[in-house]
């Protein structure tokens, strides 16, 4: 008797394999829904029920996800599919009858109950040992796709998280190589540069040994006296451009201090109103209340200071003010922000005015303002430059603050 209930246990389990086997080929490139409902619909024919209902419960919350019914028709059994959850979750025999339905839980391979499936239309009694069994293999099946389309859509998830980081990694590596390789070319005109500059102050050294020895004469004649002056003024302005140029070719090898931010401002103040740019003008500064620290070099910051007043100062006509102001308004970083007035810088200069050897100015190198940015991005910080008619010119340099 045993063996015939086993030989029928096989058989039902080749014919339900089979059954599905051939759902799985005709389906092969559907939704897990869609494959669901199909086999529904076949193990509802074999058990000989009117409804086969497959309910998934996430998080106190239950879904039809299939049905040999459409969804529309499987939502009116709502107290039904709660009263199956309840059943699954308080783990009840679901071989005893329930009403005119019976229900069995869908359970994972470890163990995990995420849902149940519930048969309408017949009488337990009426259900053959062979119909249970089919549901009970149609439960397991569920479970198993269930599990595996969640494990899928995991390592799916997982796949594109590392494909998003592997291309954000990719995009960095790019970013810092690209930066080396700037780097590693800057170095090399750098090195160009300063032998280049050694040689062209040689041959000016010599040029301004004869202006010098001109300049000395007496009774030039007038034509030659504005020669001779226009030639000590092109030496000059020659020397600075050689020594800005030179300046900007090297590394900022930066000697870091804590510094207070008021206090070296005030002691930049107290060299630039010494400055002859700076006659006649008000220059109003305006601490920040309480003390901000940042990590700097003294010796650069109070340069990119000096170089934005002498600026400022250029801008604006006798007695007219250059307001000076420490601000903080992120606890990552301090704002210092040099606000003057005059005729305001055109977008399009504003576009290029921080690029090397670009000048508005008949007599500017074009690297004061290069070399500014260059300062303040070596101490991690930003330069920004605003200018309307309304407000004037505003330039800002944020610093990070000392932590």
């Amino acid at each position: 008797m045993k063996s015939n209930i086993i030989e029928q246990e096989q058989q039902l389990t080749q014919t339900f394999v089979k059954t599905s086997a051939s759902i799985v080929k005709i389906n092969q490139c559907q939704e897990l829904s869609n494959y669901l409902h199909q086999t529904a619909c076949r193990v509802s024919n074999l058990v000989n029920c009117s409804q086969l209902i497959v309910i998934i419960s996430q998080e106190n919350n239950e879904q039809i996800i299939a049905s040999n019914l459409d969804t529309a028709k499987a939502s009116r059994y709502k107290n039904l599919i709660s009263k199956t959850i309840k059943y699954v979750r308080q783990k009840r025999e679901y071989k005893k009858a329930f009403d005119n339905y019976i229900y069995i839980p869908l359970k994972t391979v470890k163990g995990e109950i995420i849902g149940g499936i519930c048969a309408l239309g017949k009488q337990l009694l009426s259900y053959t040992r062979e119909e249970i069994l089919t549901l009970e293999m149609f439960a397991e099946l569920t479970a198993t796709k269930i599990d595996n389309y969640r494990l899928n859509q995991q390592q799916q998830k997982m796949h594109s998280m590392i494909q998003t980081k592997i291309v954000n990694h990719t995009k960095e590596l790019n970013v810092i190589k690209a930066k080396l390789d700037r780097n590693n070319h800057l170095a090399k005109v750098g090195e160009f540069t300063a032998s280049v500059i050694h040689e062209i102050r040689n041959s000016l050294t010599i040029v301004k040994m004869g202006i010098e020895y001109f300049s000395k004469v007496d009774n030039l004649p007038q034509h030659a006296e504005q020669r001779l002056l226009l030639s000590i003024s092109e030496q000059k302005r020659l020397e600075r451009l050689l020594q800005e140029i030179l300046f900007y070719s090297k590394p900022n090898n930066l000697q870091l201090a804590e510094l207070n931010v008021n206090s070296l401002i005030e002691k930049s103040l107290a060299i630039i109103e010494q400055m002859p740019q700076s006659r006649g003008r008000i220059i109003e500064f305006i601490p920040f209340p309480q003390p901000i620290n940042i990590f700097g070099d003294a010796d650069k910051l109070k340069q990119i200071f000096i170089n934005l007043l002498r600026n400022a100062c250029e801008a604006v006509e006798n007695g007219e003010s250059i307001k000076w102001r420490v601000c903080y308004p992120d606890m990552n970083y301090v704002r210092i922000s040099i606000n003057n007035g005059g005729t305001p810088i055109s977008s399009f200069s504003l576009s290029k005015i921080t690029q090397p050897f670009y000048s508005t100015k008949p007599d500017g190198t074009g690297l004061g303002l290069a070399i500014v940015e260059k300062i303040v991005q070596a101490h991690g910080g930003k330069l920004l430059i605003q200018s309307n008619l309304t407000t004037g010119t505003t330039v800002y340099v944020e610093l990070p603050v000392a932590r």
